[in-house]
């Protein structure tokens, strides 16, 4: 029996069917932790060059430094490329890369080789080929980003996934480029820090297995040694002890519950110590599956997340070794689903990637002691990409914080909640509000970095939403002056007066929101005088427009508010006036002509 003895962190979570593994585009960390680099996609804004797909998608290489949040673009591909890594040293940072044939002409099908790009600051660029004849199926090539790299110790191997229906993972020389081993059936290879073992996923039937080989001298040993066969739901880890490998797996519990419990086990025996139960969804039906797992470099801390039966998605930050759970918290919002993390090297921050296994997205960061959290946003299409993620979740939340402060058969103001609705719903007003500061602190950097805006419409519309949410009501006053102009319409700006009312009753201005609500009921009248014929005689009713329902229960309830302040009303500031309007300016060139007719 081979002695090498793993700690297997087990994360028990019952589901019949073979796992998934999850696996997700990596993001790279620099040793010393200064920078990051991943691998995106962006939309192709112009007509791709002779000789290039037709894809709309780029594919795009990026470091980031994480200090100044400076990003640097590394490589830009039509053709596929896989996630980077940076070397042992942080110096170097290699990737892989599809290059055509000379003369292929883009197609379904396009032949051309594999090879390994290995980029210095002091060094020229070395490019190894891996696989001379590759043939590349286009419509599969958004699997190249979870297609990882990964370095031995000394810096003298480099271990690549090989993108194809059945990966493989080759083993190469990082000085020659010579081609030491293939593993077939294999991905997602990891070496440990000393680089003696090279871990592995192995393909089965059955779902996938995690084997490691040895490394002999200047060689790789032929024997493949597996440690688990079954249930795998994560790539392998290593700490800092060669011998001590972590890996996620899935087993029922048979409890009618599903739970995470950390395990130490040793392949070569039937004994399996527990580590530390994390407590995770023991009273809940089930799990619905791990999203992503990470692994500290001393192998320490370990960062997962894993679905919970009602959509959300729940981060657990622990240490296996003082078998401690730190916290359970989320990433920017609990519907959202981390598909990959990469723990810093000192275990407290992590980069995060959110999306699809098969379209990564967007790469942040996140500070694990205080939760703060900053997107990486290297150009425009990332901050759009951010904004409308944000505006998106944004407009999730606000259908279910919307009750009934409004009568539905009548009209509501806008989209956004009235202000006795959000404090109905303080949970979901507390989510709202930190996705809109995050989408007005991507607007600041943005403008920072020069970044210009149309100042359209919809953009305007989006900010004001922002602002809202956010308890900027200053702002948003401001902005609804800057929309002003773009609404031709008089039914747009007696919205955009509506709306004003709106954000001067959040922001605490009573008095101001009561006189103009007030003005608008005089000039939109009380009610529309109807006059039906009926087998009695003509029957005169009076009824009120949508509109005029609006601004009379409007009326009604800022007056109570006026009377009943609530304590955050109570407490409003009022260091920054609302700008001054006047009527006749807002609505010229339209009239507002008494609105009570008479229907015959």
């Amino acid at each position: 029996m081979h002695a090498f003895a793993c700690t297997l962190l087990l994360a028990m979570i019952a589901q019949p069917q073979p796992a998934s593994p999850a696996l997700g585009s990596p993001v790279s960390w620099a040793p010393d932790g200064r920078w990051v680099a991943f691998w995106q996609t962006i939309e192709r804004l112009e007509p791709p060059p002779a000789g290039s797909p037709s894809n709309p998608k780029i594919q795009q290489i990026w470091a980031t430094e994480i200090a100044s949040r400076r990003c640097s673009l590394i490589e830009e591909s039509s053709w596929p490329l896989t996630a980077p890594s940076w070397g042992p040293t942080g110096r170097l940072l290699a990737f892989g890369r599809f290059v055509p044939r000379d003369g292929e002409s883009p197609g379904p099908i396009v032949r051309g080789r594999f090879e390994v790009v290995v980029m210095s600051v002091r060094q020229p660029m070395r490019r190894f080929v891996v696989q001379s004849s590759m043939v590349l199926e286009r419509p599969r090539t958004s699997e190249w980003g979870e297609c990882s790299i990964s370095w031995s110790g000394d810096g003298v191997f480099l271990a690549v996934t090989i993108p194809a229906r059945t990966p493989s993972v080759a083993i190469l020389n990082a000085q020659k480029g010579d081609v030491v081993r293939l593993l077939e059936r294999a991905r997602a290879p990891i070496w440990s820090q000393d680089g003696s073992v090279l871990a592995f996923l192995s393909s089965e039937l059955s779902g996938e297995s995690v084997e490691y080989v040895e490394r002999t001298g200047a060689g790789i040993s032929a024997e493949r040694h597996r440690v688990m066969s079954s249930g795998v739901c994560s790539a392998p880890r290593f700490g800092d002890n060669p011998h001590e490998l972590v890996v996620v797996h899935r087993k029922p519990t048979g409890r009618g519950a599903d739970f995470l419990e950390l395990f130490r086990a040793i392949p070569t025996g039937p004994i399996r110590t527990p580590i530390a139960e994390l407590g995770f969804a023991r009273d809940a039906p089930g799990l619905r599956e791990l999203t992503a797992f990470d692994l500290s470099p001393d192998g320490d801390r370990y960062l997962a997340a894993a679905g919970q039966p009602n959509g959300d998605c729940a981060l657990i930050w622990g240490s296996a070794r003082e078998r401690h759970v730190f916290k359970r918290f989320f990433v920017l919002d609990p519907s959202l689903a981390p598909t990959s993390f990469a723990l810093s090297p000192d275990g407290v921050s992590a980069a995060f990637r959110l999306g699809t296994v098969h379209d990564p997205g967007l790469v942040g960061v996140i500070d694990l002691t205080t939760e703060d959290t900053w997107p990486i946003v290297p150009n425009a299409t990332s901050a759009n990409a951010w904004r409308s993620l944000f505006l998106g979740r944004i407009e999730r939340l606000l259908r279910q914080a919307r009750g009934d402060g409004l009568d539905a058969a009548k009209s509501r103001l806008s989209a956004l909640p009235l202000p006795e609705e959000l404090e109905l719903r303080p949970d979901l007003a507390g989510r709202m509000t930190r996705l809109a500061n995050l989408g007005l602190a991507l607007d600041r950097q943005s403008a920072r970095q020069g970044e210009s805006h149309s100042g359209s419409r919809e953009e305007l519309e989006n900010r004001i939403t922002l602002e809202y949410l956010a308890g900027a009501h200053a702002s948003a006053l401001e902005t609804l002056e800057r929309l002003r102009p773009s609404l031709e319409d008089r039914a747009d700006r007696l919205s955009l007066l509506k709306l004003r009312v709106q954000v001067l009753w959040a922001k605490g201005d009573l008095a101001e929101a009561e006189s103009l609500v007030r003005e608008l009921i005089a000039r939109e009248g009380d009610s529309m005088r109807i006059v039906e014929d009926t087998p009695a005689g003509p029957l005169i009713t009076d009824e009120r427009t949508r509109d005029q329902a609006w601004l009379h229960q409007a009326a009604a309830r800022i007056q109570a508010a006026r009377v009943n302040p609530t304590p955050a009303q109570a407490e409003s500031p009022r260091s920054d006036p609302s700008p001054a309007i006047e009527l006749e300016q807002l609505l010229a060139p339209f009239e507002l002509p008494n609105t009570r007719r008479e229907r015959p």
